[in-house]
């Protein structure tokens, strides 16, 4: 058994199966909801039509009566905005929902309503400036109706598609809170994240590619900051990615997608709960698989929406990539419906990882290979040629700038890119047997590392370029920089402005890590060192001889070094050690801990299998 099945055993034998046409509740601690600075209500996440919500876990703090749910004593803010909603079971017959505001007297001051006839969720944003200051009452009402129902107050059953009828607790009610206009002190009133999975910086021609594979990056990078040493803190999906989105380090959030149970500790804020706390609606758009709900992705968004697939008869996915028309689709119908808030969005896509079929007319760009092109070109066990082949994926590179300038697109025609900071980057890059190996995830190497990192939006300095050593653990505290709020104690990462700015900012250090126990390297501007298993087996690499990690000078070799070079190499050493010691130690307190859930739904499931993940 290879070492790719071995990692992925367990997390076959953990899986369960939810029961079908069901809403999947995702396990997760039960914290509170923020409807006006004051928590009110116990939530929990659950999951309808591929979207996560965090809806209201107990009716004991609501006054219940038929189909009605009413929370007393609301203040109602200044310039905000009431988002509420509904996740409806599949029924086949239609709703009457409706959200209100009542004075003391039961008078009706601020209502929308609507039926429906569609399962899944229904949004409610109701403008609330009118009644700021105002004590309510918040009413949500849904009551299944039948054809030739009026809508009186009666209670009126449904019936469902086979006949059935349709309970109203069925009904999962998304947590209602109220969304507030950007504070004066913030340069940007929005944030815009994306996230290109598997993309490496060095095939973009926005960082100096040869094929023009990303004209509309390249344009981007040219009206911010282009950080040209950034690297992911692992060289696969789940810990790069929550590292990106919490500012910890694997070690610390111990995210790796191994097990089920993998979760960041509850007291570990991602960016989406802290803006959501300052009043930001907080939406995710993403493709599934790893990026999903039950490794904590979905914490502090309003809603997280995964595009799964769709399978076929046989139940297998035809194509697990591909779906990036569709994503930025979603993504910029949600800019749309975010246009008049202060909003986070997240966008995540798989579009260039394997397997890979680009679709004309991208298919028939790049003709020509060069020699090294098609000596990397190899068949390995298990995988299709066709996905070793970097003309494929630098086609799906060039599609997938493409729809990254629809995103562009849309948000300027909203009038809303001089308000907006932009974060582009990837969670790891892809190797194609540079060092005799293909794909991502078990080494530590460049190609798997380098990723792009493009910083955009007003007050950012256009054209500007730093080499400074870099990461994803950075993306955080510096969003929180710029918009002017406090950045936790504690996280790994640091605020970027400073490279930009006047002062040069000290020079730091970049840790990366296969797994937990695996392939470690540390790096500077100048060193990188390796180590595979023990301290005996480090080898160093001077990146400024050597950028391709082609000679490795093993630690036996180091005295034979000029005595400050190999000085150098033994402080980074002792780094490294103190980094791996701490990193023990924080894994063993987290394992102790762990949350655990307690599902995993059969799509995902189908969808790791089909990107590769799992047999």
């Amino acid at each position: 058994m290879d070492k790719r099945r071995i990692l992925w055993a367990v997390l076959l034998w953990t899986l369960c199966w939810p029961t079908a046409g069901r809403t999947v509740e995702l396990v997760e601690p039960v914290e509170p909801v923020e409807l006006l600075q004051a928590p009110i209500l116990p939530t929990r996440l659950a999951e309808l039509a591929h979207e996560t919500r965090p809806v209201i876990a107990a009716t004991d703090a609501l006054q219940v009566a038929a189909h009605r749910w009413s929370v007393p004593e609301v203040q109602v803010p200044g310039e905000a905005t009431l988002l509420a909603g509904f996740g409806l079971p599949p029924s086949g017959g239609s709703w009457l929902l409706e959200v209100s505001l009542l004075d003391s007297a039961g008078r009706s001051l601020q209502v929308d309503s609507r039926t429906v006839s569609r399962a899944g969720w229904e949004n409610f944003a109701l403008p609330v400036a009118p009644l700021a200051g105002q004590v309510v009452t918040l009413q949500l009402v849904a009551r299944p109706i039948e054809a030739g129902d009026q809508g009186d107050q009666g209670d009126v059953g449904a019936q469902g598609a086979q006949g059935d009828p349709v309970d109203p607790g069925e009904v999962l009610l998304a947590a209602p809170r109220f969304l507030q206009k950007a504070a004066p002190r913030a340069k940007f009133k929005n944030v815009l994240l994306v996230s290109l999975d598997t993309l490496r910086s060095d095939r973009m021609s926005a960082y100096g590619a040869a094929r023009p594979t990303t004209p509309r990056m390249a344009a981007l990078a040219e009206t911010g900051v282009r950080f040209n040493t950034a690297r992911a803190p692992a060289s696969s999906t789940p810990p790069s990615h929550m590292t990106m989105l919490t500012g910890a380090s694997p070690c610390t959030h111990g995210v790796w997608g191994v097990h089920v149970e993998d979760q960041p500790p509850v007291d570990l804020e991602s960016l989406a709960q802290i803006l959501s706390r300052e009043g930001y609606s907080t939406q995710a758009v993403t493709e599934n698989a790893f990026v999903g709900a039950p490794w904590g992705f979905a914490r502090g968004f309003d809603s997280f929406l995964e595009f799964k697939g769709t399978p076929r008869a046989d139940g297998r996915i035809a194509a697990p990539t591909g779906l990036g028309p569709r994503t930025f689709a979603a993504a910029r119908q949600a800019l749309r419906e975010l246009a008049e808030r202060r909003f986070f969005l997240f966008v995540h896509t798989y579009q260039v990882h394997a397997p890979r079929r680009p679709e004309e007319p991208y298919a028939s760009l790049f003709p020509e290979a060069s020699a090294a092109e098609a000596a990397g070109t190899r068949p390995t066990a298990g995988h299709n040629p066709a996905d070793h082949d970097i003309r494929r994926y630098d086609q799906l590179v060039r599609q997938l700038d493409d729809l990254v300038a629809g995103l562009l697109d849309e948000l300027e025609a909203l009038g809303l890119a001089d308000e907006t900071l932009i974060v582009l980057t990837s969670d790891h890059g892809e190797a194609f047997f540079e060092h005799d190996a293909a794909g991502h995830g078990f080494w530590v190497w460049d190609e798997v590392l380098r990723i792009p990192l493009i910083l955009a939006g007003p007050g950012i300095p256009s054209g500007a370029q730093s080499g400074a050593v870099v990461g994803l653990q950075d993306i955080v505290p510096t969003v929180l920089d710029l918009l002017g709020q406090p950045v936790p104690a504690g996280l790994d990462g640091r605020s970027l402005q400073p490279l930009w700015g006047p002062d040069p900012a000290p020079e730091s250090i970049h840790y990366a890590e296969t797994a937990p126990g695996g392939v470690r390297a540390l790096s500077s501007r100048r060193y990188r060192i390796h180590r595979e298993g023990s301290r005996e087996s480090d080898i160093a690499f001077d990146l400024s001889l050597d950028p391709e990690e082609k000679a490795p000078i093993p630690v036996g070799n180091w005295s034979d070094l000029p005595p400050e070079e190999a000085a150098e190499l033994d402080r980074l050493r002792t780094l490294l050690d103190d980094w791996a010691a701490k990193c023990r130690l924080q894994r063993e307190s987290a394992d102790k801990i762990r949350i655990k859930q307690v599902e995993v739904d059969p799509l995902r499931r189908e969808k790791l299998r089909a990107l590769g993940y799992v047999d």
